[in-house]
């Protein structure tokens, strides 16, 4: 026994021997320090440090807002971006300042379809929330700037599909999504090098995202959409044996480390004024424009980078836009060390590169979207991140897709209610303790079909209302829904399909929300852009066995407790293809 427990001992001594070896040897670079020196490139602006996609204890960080601006300030930081999770119906903080740091509020909502980042987003008349489509069409309506968080992550919930979604901005890299994609070998060794070089070694998780960069890149083409650094940071330790748990100890230096590792630099015409709301602005502004880069400071420190396009007497920076039919000229300037290497994109790929700090490039009129990489070829060979990611200047004319394709005229229609008579074929549906009623009112159009409804205020109850159409013989010779639709106040509701077996065993939805608000508008839903609801195995409606039409109100986008009325007018389903 003696001898066994000899044996593991020696065992047990002899593998952490060899851990603290490997970590060792394999232990990122540590941070090269560039030369101070002036620096002048004759450009306008001037950048401003920070951090963006920072939670806070008013979500699920681990620390105030007044003290994570102290560490900020520790840090050299200018501004920071708190995106503490909500729904939108509470108010933002407004900028405020904190230890000289200029702190900026924001909202990061929950959908089905990942995580979105609302800056400058009003207080909402309902909870965002529910499908995605809907919460960036919500967004974009009240005035927001919508950014999708991790968009590459490995977690399913979290990861963005959505790509022709009209978003403002995404994150290029998420920190916090970054260790979800590392071999378990590699995260052993980390603890270790955290201990050695903490912002090094978050900067040794970034891998470069190729899966976002060509999304960026394709969308780029037809679009302006901003590039932004996520720091996704908690203070707190994640745990990969439990994907969702975090220990909350030693949040400062977490905060601290991960705002050493990377910076976004924004790009400003002016100096901040001390006045938090007019600064705060300022730098919603420039993101909103999309003047900003990212810089590895982990990597290599201090660093700049000017860009630049000229075309007789128009300017463009980066985020900006030249229409042109003469050729442009994009100049690029970086502070960087020896050995740099500065890549020029143009719709992802290069071409042109300098090993200097100064680039010159004569393109032609052609649309397009410049964007610039800089490269430390003996570190970044290691981490395969771009020490610098600059946002785009775009060449041409912005190609405008329509919001909804053009749809044939209809050659089939089925009218489910245009007056009065309509109303009996409709029914209602709710929970046990909350209440709904149907019937038609007089309009100034004429009749409309009014769904009166009061939500149960116990969230246990699932509260729902539903206006209901039933016993459809087939909806085969259909692909969109047609009507109007309005609210006493503005609504988000869900237009639902059902099918049931012959044992009226209920089976899968299909949904899609759509917007009610005070005044009248006309709604087209495509079944093809309705999406399943819990445990279909189908993404598309099985047209053959849906028999029953829904618009639901419930506690996705209404509070518990709510009343209102929702009238819908002029139903029908619209065909493009005639029956056999």
């Amino acid at each position: 026994m003696l001898l066994t427990r000899r044996r593991i001992r020696r065992t047990f001594i002899l593998v952490l021997a060899i851990t603290l070896g490997l970590s060792l040897l394999t232990a990122p670079p540590s941070r090269v320090k560039i030369e101070s020196r002036e620096y002048q490139t004759g450009f306008d602006s001037t950048s401003v440090s920070g951090a963006f996609h920072v939670h806070t204890n008013q979500s699920d960080g681990s620390l105030s807002v007044e003290e994570i601006a102290a560490i900020a300030a520790d840090v050299g930081l200018s501004f920071v971006v708190f995106t503490d999770h909500g729904d939108g119906t509470e108010e933002s903080d407004l900028p405020a300042y904190h230890s000289g740091v200029l702190c900026i509020g924001s909202t990061e909502i929950s959908t089905d379809g990942g995580h979105y980042i609302a800056v400058d987003l009003p207080k909402t008349p309902y909870p965002l929330g529910g499908q995605v489509a809907g919460v960036v069409e919500d967004v974009e309506r009240l005035g927001g700037f919508g950014i999708i968080a991790h968009p590459g992550s490995q977690k399913s919930t979290f990861r963005w599909d959505n790509w022709d979604l009209k978003f403002d901005a995404m994150e290029w890299f998420n920190v916090d999504s970054e260790w979800r994609n590392e071999p378990l070998l590699r995260l052993v060794a980390l603890p270790i090098h955290y201990l050695l070089k903490p912002s090094e070694t978050i900067a040794e998780l970034l891998d470069r995202p190729e899966r976002n960069l060509l999304q960026y890149d394709r969308i780029s083409q037809l679009r302006k959409v901003v590039m932004l650094p996520g720091s996704d940071t908690h203070g707190a330790i994640p745990l990969p044996v439990l994907p969702d748990a975090r220990l909350h100890i030693g949040g400062t230096s977490f905060y601290k480390n991960a705002f050493r590792a990377f910076t976004l630099r924004v790009e400003v015409d002016q100096a901040f004024s001390g006045d938090p709301i007019l600064d705060g602005q300022l730098i919603v502004n420039a993101l909103r424009k999309g003047r900003a880069y990212t810089l590895i400071d982990a990597l290599a420190s201090p660093g700049d980078l000017k860009f630049i396009a000229t075309s007789g007497n128009q300017l463009a920076h980066m985020g900006e836009r030249i229409t042109t039919g003469t050729p442009v000229q994009l100049d690029v300037q970086v502070h960087m060390p020896p050995g740099g290497l500065v890549l020029l994109k143009q719709n992802g790929e290069t071409v042109a590169k300098s090993n200097t700090n100064k680039l010159t490039y004569v393109s032609d009129s052609t649309s397009a979207a410049f964007r610039v990489e800089v490269l430390l070829p003996e570190i970044t060979s290691v981490t395969g991140i771009p020490w610098i990611m600059s946002n785009s200047i775009y060449i041409g004319k912005e190609f405008n897709k329509p919001e909804n394709d053009s749809e044939p005229a209809p050659i089939v229609i089925k009218s489910l209610f245009s007056d009065d008579a309509s109303v009996e074929t409709w029914q209602v549906e709710h929970d046990q303790h909350s209440r709904a009623a149907v019937n038609a009112t007089e309009s100034i159009d004429g009749s409309e079909l009014a769904l009166r409804y009061a939500l149960s205020s116990e969230e246990q109850d699932s509260p729902f209302a539903a206006l209901v159409q039933n016993d459809f013989d087939t909806l085969s010779h259909y692909d969109r829904i047609r009507f109007s639709v309005r609210g006493d106040r503005p609504h988000r509701v869900s237009v639902q399909l059902r099918a049931s077996d012959s044992d009226h065993q209920e089976l899968p939805r299909w949904q899609r929300s759509i917007y009610a608000g005070k005044e009248k508008r006309e709604v087209v839903v495509r079944l093809k852009d309705m999406e399943p609801i819990g445990g279909s195995s189908s993404n598309l409606v099985d047209l053959n066995a849906v028999n029953t039409l829904l618009v639901v109100v419930d506690t996705v986008n209404t509070a518990p407790g709510s009343s209102g009325v929702i009238w819908l007018n002029d139903v029908q389903l619209e065909g493009s293809t005639p029956p056999n």
